[in-house]
C-alpha cells in the first residue's frame, strides 16, 4: 500500500470510515475539496492534555519505583523496545510504528495476566470525562502492538484514565475482534482502487456530524439525487429506482395515480408532493411551501392561541445526546443536558433565561429549578404555553424525571395539558416546504431569521462543549449560550410566521384547547411522598435507603411510558404515517359491522375493516386501542378476532367491540397491566422497614446483596462443594435460614428438573411452597415437571394455581394441582369470591402457584391501603421464582413478602426484565442483574451455578461458555454424539456446531427480508427429512428423520416472523426469541433481518443484545445457523458499550460458510 495513505491510519479516521466509507474518499481528495473548518483548539488541548498526563505520571511513579520515560528523539522506537526487554514496571511515552500505524502510548504498566504470565497493559489518559468509541479503537491499536512484542499474547485488560481521574477498565477480548476485523477491512479499502471507485456517498445519520457534509450535498445536488426529498429512506429510494426513476426531476413528473411496487401509495404521494415542491423552488429561485388539508387535532389544529399577555415561552436544550434518536435518548443514563434556555419576547429587559449544568448533580438541580420556573410562570399566566422545536425537549424532560425518579407528575402534567407545543409537528403535519430536511435552520429562510453566532448546528454545540471540558475556555460557553439563545429566538419567530402568515390562509382552522379528562388523574408521586419521607428519615444510614425509594415508583414509571408512547404517537402522526409504524395497523377503512353471535345481551358488534399492505405486530386475540387517540377515556377499541392478509389486493381484520367505532381507524396493541397490588406490597414493606421490624429477612438480604444465610455455612464459603450436585443443592435449600438463594441456570442445564426435585423433597417434609414467574406459561413448565416427577415417585400432594380468565392461563391436565378461579362464597353461596384467597386463608394445600398478583393480593382491594390485609404474608416456607431475570427487583420485593425463604431461579445472561422506562439507580434491574452487578456468572459463595448442559453439542457449548459464562459452562460427554447426517453427495452444512451465512442483501431491509426468507425456505426444505442421530443421557444413540418440530426459526421482529410463517409449512415453529426461551430443538435458524445500521428499526442495545444472541443460539442441541447481512457489522458505534455488543456478533464470522 502506498505510504500516502499512512496519514489515514488513525483511530478517528478508522471510526469515521465505519460511519461512512465515503469520508475516506473525501479525506484522500482533501486538497481539491473544501471541508468545514474544525472547531478544535488543538494547541490548547495538547497543552492541557500534557499537563493532565504529567499529573497522572507523578502519581504512578510513586506506585511503580522501577519506571522510565522514553525521550522524544530519533531513537525512541529502539528505546521503547529496550525498556520492554528490561522489564520496567512503568513505561511512560512508549513509541511504536508498525504497518503504517504509529503513536505514543501514555503508559505501559506490567501486570500478571490470568495465566500468571507478566504482560504489559495499556493506560491512556483523556481530558474527556466520557469514554468514546475512538478511545477504545486507539487503545486497541496500542494493545495489538504490545501483543506483537509479547509473542502475540494480548493483555487481559486495557485502561482509560479520564479527565475526572476515573480509571476505566476494559477486557481486551470484548473489543479485539471488532477492532481487528474493521482494521483489516479498512486497510483493504485503502489498498483497493476498485472499492474506492465504486463507493458512492449516501445520506445517513453521520452526515449531521461529518466535516465533509457540504461536499456530499453539492454532489447530490449536481446529480439531482432522490435523497434530497425530506425524510425519504434508502429502501424507498431503491424501490423508486427499480421503477426506472433515477433523478428528482424524473420523479417529480410522475402522476399521483402511478404505482411503484412495494412502496405504499400514501407514502408515494407524500414523497411525490415533496419532490414537486423542490423542483418548483429550484425553478423559481425562492423557497416554496404547500399547506396540507386540515386534519382534526393535527397540524394547525394543534396550535394554541397566543397568550393574550404575550407571556409564551420558547425553550431549547443543549445536551450530549442531541445527535441520538428518541429511543436511544430515553434509555441513556450517562448523557448530560448541559444548558436549558428560555426566551420570553415579552420581557424587554432580559428576555433570555438559562441554566448551566456541568455534572449529574447540577443536572438534577437545574432540572428541578427549570420546572419550578415553568410552574410559577404558567400559574401566573394561565393562557401561556412553552414552545419548542422537535422531540428533544419533551423526550429529555421525560428522561430526566425517570432518571432521577422525581418530578414525573409535573412533566406528565405539562405533556397531558398540552403546555409543551412542538412546532416541528405543526409544520410537518400542516404543510410541506421545499427543503431537504425539516430542521429549524432550514425553515429560517421562510421567516428571514439571521443568525450571528459562530455555532450553526447542534453537533457543533456538542463539540464546543466537549472542547470546553478539555480546555476550560469560557469563551466557548458564551458561544454555546449564543447558539441556544438564537434557537429559542428562532422558535419565537417561527411561531409568529405560522400564526400570522400561514394560519391566516386556512379556513375552518381552530385553536387547540386542552380538554379536562372525565376522571381525576392521580399524582402517584404525591401518594408515594409519605413513604419517601419515612425512608429518608428512618433509613438515612441504611444500605437499602436509595433502592427502596427508587423501586416505590418503578411500576408507575412503566405505566407512564406506556401512555406517553400512546400520547406521542397520537399527537405526532396521522393514519398514513402509521402504515409505516409496525406497532400499528394504520389507515383501516370500515367495511361492515354485525351483531356478535356469542353475545346474547347484544352489547358487542363484530367490525370488519380493510387495510393496505403493511408490516404490523398486532396479533389475533389481543386487545387493541385507537393509535391516534390521546384521550384515555376514548381510545378503547376491543379484541382482534381475525386478521386475513393472504389476499394481495385487500387485507381484512375483524374486531369485537362494544364501542361505536369510526369509519377510519388505526390500532395498536393494548399492553397496559394494572399493578396496584404489587405497588401496595412494596409500600407495606417500606412501612415495616421504617419501623425497624425484622419479619422480612429474606427481602432485606436481597436488597442488601448479603451472602445467603445457610445453616452451618460461613460467609464466603462455597455453597456447593464437589459432591453430588442435586443432594448438595437440596441440602443448601433445606438449610436456608430466612434468606434467599440464587440458582443460575444456563441453557440446557436442567434448572427446571433441579427446581422440581428440590420442591418435591420439601413438600415431602410438609413445607408450604409458592411458585411464581413473569407468565403463566413459565409457571406451567415447572408445574408439569413437578407433576411428572411426583407420579414417578408415587408421591401425592395438594396444590392450586391462580388461573387467569383466558384458556392459556389455566393449568390443564394436573393430577395434584388444580386451577383456582372464582367461586360462590358467603351465606347461601350468593357472592362471587377469589378461590385462591380462600385457600391462602385455610392453608390446607401444600403448593400455590400464580403470577405476582397472586402473592400480593389483599383481603379487599376496595378498602383503603391502611385497612387492607395481605392474604399471603409470610405464610409460605419457600417461594420459588422461576426465570427471575424477567422480573424486576421491585417485583421480587413485593413477591418475597409471602415467604420466609426465597429461591431465585434464572440467568441474567438470558432474557431480562422487559422494562420500557428509564429508572433511577438500580431500580430498573432484574433481580439477577441487581445481585450480580454486571458479572456474567454468580460466584460460588453467593449462589449456585449449574455448570453442565445436557442440551448443547460441545461445538455450540464452547461458544456459549466462552462468550457468556466466563468459560464455566461444560457439556455432558454424551452430547458429542449428536449430529445431523447430511449426505456426502449434498454436504449442505456441517453436521454440528454454528454456521454463519452472509445474506448479502441486494434490497434494503428493516423489519422484513425477503432474501433471508428465501435462504431459510431453501435450508428448511433440505433439512426436513435428513437423518438425525439422537442420544440419551446414558450415551445410547438412535437415528431418526428430522421433521417440522425439530427446527426453530427465530427473528428479532414480529414483522419478519409473520412473513416467515407465511412461506414455511403451517406448523413450523417460528417466532421471536421471547417465545422460545426454555425450548430447544436439534436445529435453530436465526434470521437477523435488517440490512445495515441505518435500517435498524430498534436501538443497537436491542438488536445486538448479548442476552438475545445467547438465547437464540443456545436453543439448538446440534446445529445453529445464523443468517445475517454482514454489512450490518460495519456499524458506527456511538457508545463504548455498543462496540462490546457488536464484538460478540463478530465472533460469529469465524463460523462463516464459504460458497
Amino acid at each position: 500500500m502506498s505510504e500516502k495513505y499512512d496519514r489515514l491510519k488513525t483511530a478517528s479516521k478508522l471510526k469515521n470510515w465505519l460511519a461512512c466509507n465515503y469520508t475516506t474518499i473525501n479525506q484522500i481528495n482533501e486538497k481539491e475539496l473544501k471541508k468545514k473548518e474544525s472547531s478544535i483548539t488543538e494547541e490548547t488541548r495538547k497543552r492541557r492534555g500534557d499537563q493532565f498526563e504529567e499529573k497522572i505520571n507523578k502519581k504512578l511513579i510513586k506506585k511503580y519505583p522501577k519506571h522510565i520515560k522514553i525521550k522524544n528523539d530519533e531513537n525512541r522506537i529502539e528505546k521503547t523496545k529496550e525498556a520492554l526487554r528490561k522489564g520496567y514496571d512503568l513505561i511512560h511515552k512508549a513509541y511504536f510504528e508498525y504497518e503504517g500505524w504509529h503513536g505514543e502510548i501514555d503508559f505501559l504498566i506490567k501486570n500478571k495476566n490470568k495465566k500468571g504470565k507478566w504482560t504489559y497493559e495499556v493506560y491512556d489518559t483523556k481530558l474527556s470525562s466520557v469514554a468514546k468509541p475512538e478511545h477504545i479503537i486507539q487503545i486497541s491499536i496500542y494493545s495489538e502492538w504490545i501483543a506483537k512484542q509479547q509473542d502475540n499474547q494480548w493483555s487481559d485488560f486495557m485502561y482509560l484514565i479520564l479527565g475526572n481521574e476515573e480509571e476505566k477498565k476494559y477486557k481486551t477480548q470484548d473489543y479485539q475482534i471488532y477492532f481487528q476485523k474493521h482494521k483489516e477491512n479498512y486497510l483493504n479499502f485503502l489498498k483497493s482502487d476498485t472499492l474506492k471507485k465504486n463507493t458512492r456517498p449516501e445520506r445517513c445519520s453521520f452526515c449531521a456530524l461529518c466535516e465533509w457534509a457540504d461536499v456530499c450535498e453539492k454532489k447530490w445536488e449536481d446529480e439531482d439525487h432522490l435523497n434530497q426529498i425530506a425524510n425519504i429512506r434508502k429502501d424507498q429510494i431503491k424501490k423508486i429506482e427499480k421503477h426506472g426513476i433515477k433523478t428528482l426531476k424524473q420523479f417529480s413528473k410522475l402522476k399521483e395515480t402511478e404505482k411503484i411496487k412495494e412502496l405504499n401509495p400514501s407514502i408515494f404521494k407524500k414523497h411525490l408532493s415533496q419532490a414537486k415542491l423542490l423542483i418548483k423552488s429550484k425553478e423559481s429561485g425562492k423557497p416554496e411551501y404547500k399547506i396540507l388539508p386540515l386534519v382534526t387535532e393535527r397540524g394547525f389544529n394543534k396550535l394554541p392561541k397566543p397568550a393574550v399577555s404575550g407571556q409564551d415561552l420558547y425553550f431549547d436544550i443543549e445536551g450530549l445526546d442531541k445527535i441520538l434518536n428518541p429511543e436511544e435518548i430515553e434509555n441513556d443514563k450517562s448523557g448530560l443536558e448541559y444548558l436549558f434556555g428560555i426566551y420570553n419576547h415579552a420581557e424587554k429587559k432580559e428576555p433570555f433565561k438559562y441554566f448551566w449544568a456541568h455534572n449529574q448533580t447540577e443536572e438534577k438541580e437545574k432540572f428541578d429549578e427549570l420546572l419550578n420556573f415553568f410552574e410559577k410562570h404558567l400559574k401566573k399566566y394561565s393562557d401561556a404555553h412553552i414552545y419548542h422545536f422537535n422531540h428533544y425537549e419533551q423526550t429529555v424532560l421525560t428522561k430526566l424525571s425517570q432518571k432521577y425518579g422525581f418530578n414525573i407528575g409535573r412533566v406528565n402534567a405539562l405533556l397531558r395539558e398540552g403546555k409543551l407545543v412542538d412546532l416541528h409537528k405543526v409544520v410537518t403535519q400542516g404543510m410541506q416546504v421545499s427543503e431537504k430536511e425539516y430542521s429549524l435552520k432550514n425553515l429560517e429562510k421562510f421567516y428571514d431569521f439571521k443568525r450571528t453566532g459562530e455555532i450553526k448546528k447542534a453537533n457543533e454545540s456538542t463539540d464546543k462543549y466537549l472542547e470546553w471540558i478539555e480546555i476550560n475556555d469560557k469563551k466557548l460557553l458564551e458561544e454555546i449560550k449564543t447558539y441556544n439563545r438564537e434557537d429559542c429566538e428562532s422558535t419565537y419567530f417561527l411561531r409568529e410566521w405560522l400564526v400570522n402568515k400561514i394560519r391566516t390562509q386556512i379556513s375552518n382552522v381552530t385553536w387547540y384547547v386542552y380538554k379536562e379528562p372525565d376522571k381525576e388523574i392521580k399524582n402517584w408521586e404525591k401518594e408515594n411522598l409519605p413513604f419517601i419521607k419515612s425512608i429518608n428519615k428512618q433509613l438515612k444510614n441504611s444500605k437499602i435507603k436509595n433502592i427502596l425509594g427508587d423501586i416505590l415508583g418503578f411500576h408507575k414509571r412503566e405505566d407512564d411510558i406506556f401512555w406517553q408512547d400512546i400520547f406521542r404517537r397520537a399527537s405526532s402522526k396521522n393514519d398514513e404515517d402509521l402504515i409505516e409504524d409496525a406497532k400499528c395497523i394504520g389507515n383501516m377503512e370500515y367495511i361492515e359491522d354485525e351483531p356478535d353471535p356469542n353475545d346474547s345481551k347484544g352489547h358487542n358488534k363484530i367490525y370488519t375493516y380493510r387495510f393496505e399492505k403493511q408490516d404490523y405486530k398486532v396479533k389475533e386475540n389481543k386487545t387493541v386501542l385507537k393509535a391516534l387517540e390521546s384521550n384515555l377515556n376514548e381510545n378503547k377499541v376491543g379484541k382482534v378476532l381475525k386478521i386475513d392478509d393472504t389476499n394481495n389486493n385487500e387485507n381484512t381484520i375483524k374486531i369485537r367491540s362494544k364501542e361505536e367505532l369510526p369509519k377510519n381507524l388505526s390500532i395498536i396493541t393494548d399492553g397496559f397491566v394494572p399493578s396496584i397490588p404489587i405497588i401496595n406490597a412494596i409500600r407495606r414493606f417500606v412501612n415495616s422497614a421504617v419501623k425497624g421490624e425484622k419479619e422480612y429477612n429474606a427481602t432485606y438480604d436481597i436488597l442488601k446483596k448479603n451472602y445467603p444465610k445457610i445453616k452451618n455455612l460461613k460467609e464466603g464459603e462455597n455453597i456447593i462443594k464437589d459432591g453430588d450436585f442435586l443432594k448438595e443443592s437440596l441440602k443448601a435449600v433445606k438449610d436456608m435460614n430466612n434468606s434467599y438463594l440464587y440458582f443460575q441456570g444456563p441453557p440446557g442445564v436442567g434448572k427446571t428438573y433441579t427446581a422440581a426435585f428440590i420442591i418435591i423433597e420439601l413438600l415431602k417434609k410438609g413445607k408450604k411452597i409458592g411458585i411464581t414467574a413473569q407468565s403463566h406459561k413459565i409457571i406451567f413448565n415447572l408445574l408439569k415437571k413437578i407433576e411428572e416427577l411426583s407420579l414417578k415417585d408415587k408421591f401425592s400432594f395438594k396444590g392450586f394455581h391462580k388461573a387467569g380468565a383466558d384458556k392459556d392461563k389455566r393449568f390443564e391436565g394436573g393430577n395434584f394441582i388444580k386451577n383456582a378461579g372464582r367461586v360462590k362464597t358467603g351465606p347461601g353461596k350468593k357472592d362471587w369470591g377469589d378461590e385462591m384467597k380462600l385457600e391462602f386463608s385455610k392453608m390446607n394445600a401444600n403448593l400455590f402457584s400464580g403470577t405476582a398478583w397472586c402473592f400480593t393480593g389483599v383481603n379487599n382491594a376496595k378498602l383503603s391501603f391502611s385497612e387492607q390485609k395481605p392474604v399471603c404474608d409470610q405464610k409460605l416456607d419457600y417461594i420459588f421464582i422461576d426465570e427471575a431475570g424477567q422480573l424486576s427487583i421491585a417485583d421480587i420485593v413485593a413477591i418475597s413478602l409471602s415467604a420466609k425463604n426465597v429461591v431465585i431461579i434464572g440467568d441474567q445472561m438470558q432474557l431480562s426484565s422487559p422494562t420500557s422506562a428509564l429508572h433511577p439507580g438500580k431500580s430498573g434491574d432484574s433481580v439477577p442483574d441487581y445481585l450480580l452487578e454486571n458479572q456474567d456468572t454468580i460466584s460460588p459463595d453467593k449462589g449456585v451455578f449449574i455448570d453442565k448442559t445436557r442440551r448443547l453439542h460441545p461445538k455450540i457449548c464452547n461458544f456459549i461458555s466462552e462468550n457468556f459464562y466466563d468459560s464455566r459452562l461444560k457439556n455432558f460427554d454424551f452430547t458429542e454424539k449428536r449430529k445431523i447426517n447430511f449426505s456426502k453427495n449434498e454436504k449442505l452444512l456441517p453436521d454440528t456446531g454454528i454456521v454463519f451465512i452472509d445474506a448479502k442483501h441486494k434490497e434494503i431491509c428493516r423489519q422484513k427480508s425477503l432474501e433471508e426468507g428465501k435462504i431459510i425456505k431453501n435450508l428448511y426444505e433440505k433439512i426436513i427429512g435428513t437423518s438425525f442421530t439422537e442420544v440419551d443421557k446414558d450415551g445410547n444413540t438412535t437415528d431418526r428423520l428430522l421433521d417440522i418440530q425439530d427446527i426453530l426459526v427465530v427473528a428479532p421482529f414480529n414483522v419478519q416472523v409473520n412473513y416467515l410463517k407465511s412461506i414455511l409449512p403451517k406448523k413450523a415453529r417460528v417466532g421471536t426469541i421471547d417465545i422460545f426461551q426454555g425450548q430447544q430443538a436439534p436445529v435453530t435458524i436465526i434470521s437477523m433481518t435488517s440490512s445495515d445500521a441505518e435500517s435498524l428499526p430498534r436501538n443497537v442495545d436491542f438488536y445486538f443484545s448479548r442476552n438475545r444472541l445467547n438465547v437464540a443460539i443456545s436453543r439448538s442441541q446440534c446445529l445453529s445457523i445464523v443468517i445475517m447481512n454482514k454489512k450490518i457489522l460495519e456499524i458506527n458505534c456511538k457508545k463504548v458499550e455498543h462496540i462490546r455488543l457488536v464484538n460478540t456478533f463478530m465472533k460469529l464470522l469465524n463460523y462463516e460458510k464459504k460458497n
